[in-house]
């Protein structure tokens, strides 16, 4: 079970949309809310945000709950159905640093539509459209969701058939925030396994707390990036937290 706080907030969102009856857009994914909300593991809650992303009229979804503001950064605090290929060309191409889309929702605090007029004339604009073809999508809408962190929580969603409309973004911050609720709930509820921590994680997870970066803890550890990545992966793993911010508390509540 969440606690209490949490779910009380959950309960909260389910009520807000049971009172919009009036839209078909709310009345359609209030059985979905309250399932996300019982889900009792993470096998649960992906099944329950894949039933309400089919029934906003949308194919494919990601849930981050915290999206890098960098591009060295690796993209681990995730799940969802688009291809793990596609997280890996964003790094790449440095969609994280330079995202038009991302850059409006830091900014504005709002869900938007991409492709969208307002973001024609950015440069990375042909290499998102490029991004969403590479798995089918033609069209995705992002809305940012209450975080557990400092970080920014996002909730997207894909259509193979169409480019979304700016009247369903209501609708899925809803569930967005559901899912970052019951996700926040899992993370409270759990004791962490900082036992199961090798020596060399527990050393990167001090430097963590001091503030340095994976780059900086690999040059101070003598140790590869690409090693430093792999630990802080499995630091979040073990810990069963979704990003470097929530295993730094973790550490220290136990």
């Amino acid at each position: 079970m969440c606690a209490p706080d949490y779910c009380l907030a959950a309960t909260r969102v389910i009520r807000m949309s049971n009172a919009m009856t009036l839209s078909s857009q709310f009345s359609v994914i209030v059985p979905q809310l309250g399932a996300i909300n019982a889900a009792q593991d993470q096998l649960s809650l992906e099944l329950a945000v894949e039933r309400a992303t089919t029934a906003l009229g949308m194919d494919m979804y990601l849930f981050a709950a915290e999206v890098p503001v960098d591009d060295g950064t690796p993209f681990l605090p995730l799940f969802g159905t688009i291809p793990p290929a596609v997280l890996s060309a964003f790094v790449q191409h440095g969609l994280y640093a330079n995202n038009p889309v991302l850059t409006h929702i830091r900014s504005h605090q709002e869900g938007t539509i991409f492709p969208s007029e307002r973001f024609q004339n950015h440069p990375n604009f042909p290499l998102l459209t490029k991004a969403l073809a590479s798995f089918g999508a033609v069209g995705a809408a992002y809305t940012p969701v209450i975080s557990g962190t400092d970080g920014l929580a996002v909730f997207a969603t894909y259509s193979r058939t169409a480019v979304p409309q700016e009247s369903q973004l209501a609708a899925q911050r809803l569930i967005g925030t559901a899912i970052s609720l019951r996700v926040i709930g899992f993370s409270a509820s759990k004791t962490p396994g900082t036992n199961d921590l090798s020596e060399t994680q527990q050393t990167i997870l001090q430097w963590m707390e001091r503030g340095k970066s994976n780059g900086d803890i690999a040059t101070i550890m003598g140790i590869s990036k690409r090693a430093c990545d792999y630990h802080v992966g499995e630091i979040l793993r073990k810990l069963d937290v979704c990003s470097r911010t929530q295993a730094v508390l973790a550490w220290r509540r136990a």
